[in-house]
């Protein structure tokens, strides 16, 4: 079966509160072909992380930290069926995630280094020195080394490259828009803090004062910030691959490759048709 190049987006240069938009319209748009994987990630990541925490009554912080190193990979699965989503190329939930765990060595340490400062300031200790140290280090990371292997992710996965020349790549594509990068890395951040607060206080709003269950916050606060996290995780992946897109567009012209591709498709399409009358 041959790749389709026929995409569903209008593919040109954005600015980065247009890619932002672009991926909130995409998400509303695709909804009914998501649902399924949208559902599916939500409630086995919710179990995985809750069911484990209510029977060892672990505290909160454990429970937001597992939750940082396990969406990662639900995000990933979402950039893989969304990569193929995006140009109408067949697709299900079984590939994207056979595809991820291919690379799945490399991911978890990509993962790991990115989210290494959050874990430090979730699970510090009582003096406080490792927040301290978290916070510094993510200041460097955030500075330094993230915004410019902002898409090593979608290099890895979409262009099947690996670990070494994804890296290069990924620096490549964002040589020339830092700014850029280190504006979407924070806009992320952003978003996911939002979402996870929407979730956190609506659910106990509805679960304390509507239903009136005592302590609602402190007994069901994490499993709620642990669900918003999670909730967050299909926008921030397409707004990711979105602005992956994006810097293709602007610095190899993905757009021009993508309509020649499709029209010599197309031809060779019309010239089989065409032999086989």
């Amino acid at each position: 079966m041959s790749t389709s190049f026929q995409a569903r987006i209008v593919l040109r240069p954005r600015s980065l509160d247009e890619t932002f938009d672009l991926a909130i319209r995409y998400l509303r748009a695709t909804m009914r072909d998501f649902v399924k994987l949208y559902i599916l990630f939500t409630v086995v990541l919710t179990a995985i992380i809750v069911i484990p925490a209510w029977l060892l009554e672990l505290s909160d912080e454990t429970q937001i930290a597992a939750a940082v190193v396990i969406v990662p990979f639900y995000e990933r699965v979402v950039t893989v069926f969304a990569g193929r989503h995006l140009f109408d190329n067949p697709t299900s939930i079984r590939a994207a995630i056979g595809a991820v765990l291919k690379r799945s060595p490399f991911l978890a340490t990509h993962a790991l280094f990115a989210v290494a400062p959050v874990l430090m300031v979730v699970l510090t200790d009582e003096d406080g020195s490792l927040a301290a140290f978290g916070i510094m280090l993510g200041i460097a990371w955030g500075l330094f080394v993230l915004p410019s292997h902002l898409h090593v992710t979608e290099v890895v996965l979409l262009e099947q490259l690996p670990a070494g020349r994804a890296m290069k790549r990924a620096r490549i594509l964002l040589a020339n828009s830092f700014g850029r990068a280190l504006g979407g890395l924070v806009f992320t951040t952003v978003v996911r803090v939002c979402v996870v607060a929407m979730v956190y206080f609506g659910l106990n709003f509805i679960v304390g004062f509507v239903l009136q269950f005592e302590s609602a916050s402190e007994h069901l606060g994490g499993y709620f910030a642990v669900l918003g996290y999670i909730l967050a995780a299909p926008y921030v992946a397409l707004a990711r691959l979105f602005d992956y897109v994006d810097a293709r567009t602007r610095r190899e012209g993905g757009d021009i490759q993508v309509r020649f591709n499709a029209i010599a498709q197309r031809y060779a399409r019309e010239e089989a048709d065409r032999l086989a009358a």
